[in-house]
């Protein structure tokens, strides 16, 4: 994005569209879908404590992503960025089957009353919901048949139920596991969810030894689980080893 010096967005990179446009023109040609994500996570803290242009993460989050919690700098991010991010988009419908608003942002929140406190100077759930409802809204108002969704619902097992704050079609759950995998079959949630993002863990003395055969088995059974879990299906699957 482009900003003004309030720190509001006004437009688009001309790189990013170049490289956007292109992006898209290979996902027609190759046959391949693709699944933009509209937001990512970390916001302003990204980057760490790091002072970059004379401001610290702190002063550049509330310049720069103060569309979660103020509503001018929302309107910007929706009219001035969203909108034209979804104006290039919308015509690569058929390589587009889902567009995730965000990822990984509900565990950056900063609302102890709700149980949800992550980062010191994330917004609270209600400045969240409100952020990623508008998201959906532009969407729709855009390409009214591309589904929307969010993920990161697994970082807060106890506040599934506040995701039905959203309006989002499907939600994506994250989860981090050695062994054991969550029943969801109870959780209240009133949209279809997804696995979004699986991340298995497994001890090994050397992982170079472990045989394809293993490897395979290994997966297909946390899949069963999966499955057995109530999850629609599994789009991000990375296989870590704690190595002794």
């Amino acid at each position: 994005y482009t900003y003004d010096e309030a720190g509001l967005i006004t437009g688009l990179n001309e790189t990013f569209v170049t490289n956007l446009t292109a992006l898209l023109d290979a996902c027609r040609e190759t046959g391949m879908d693709f699944v933009p994500g509209l937001l990512t996570h970390n916001y302003g803290t990204i980057n760490g404590e790091r002072v970059i242009n004379g401001l610290t993460a702190n002063e550049r989050y509330h310049k720069y992503f103060r569309f979660y919690y103020d509503d001018e700098a929302l309107e910007a991010y929706i009219n001035n960025g969203i909108n034209k991010v979804l104006d290039i988009m919308k015509d690569y419908q058929d390589v587009i089957p889902v567009i995730a608003l965000t990822i990984e942002n509900g565990s950056r929140t900063n609302d102890v009353e709700n149980g949800m406190y992550y980062n010191v100077i994330g917004p609270t759930w209600e400045g969240m919901a409100t952020l990623m409802n508008a998201m959906h809204d532009a969407v729709k108002a855009k390409m009214p048949n591309v589904l929307t969704s969010v993920e990161d619902i697994g970082g807060w097992p106890g506040n599934i139920a506040k995701y039905n704050d959203l309006k989002v079609d499907i939600q994506g759950f994250n989860y981090y596991t050695t062994d054991n995998f969550p029943d969801i079959s109870s959780l209240m949630l009133t949209r279809p969810t997804y696995l979004g993002e699986f991340d298995v863990y497994h001890n090994s003395d050397d992982y170079t030894t472990a045989t394809q055969e293993f490897l395979d088995n290994l997966r297909l059974t946390y899949y069963e689980k999966a499955v057995k879990g109530g999850y629609m299906g599994a789009f991000y699957y990375p296989f870590h080893y704690n190595v002794k």
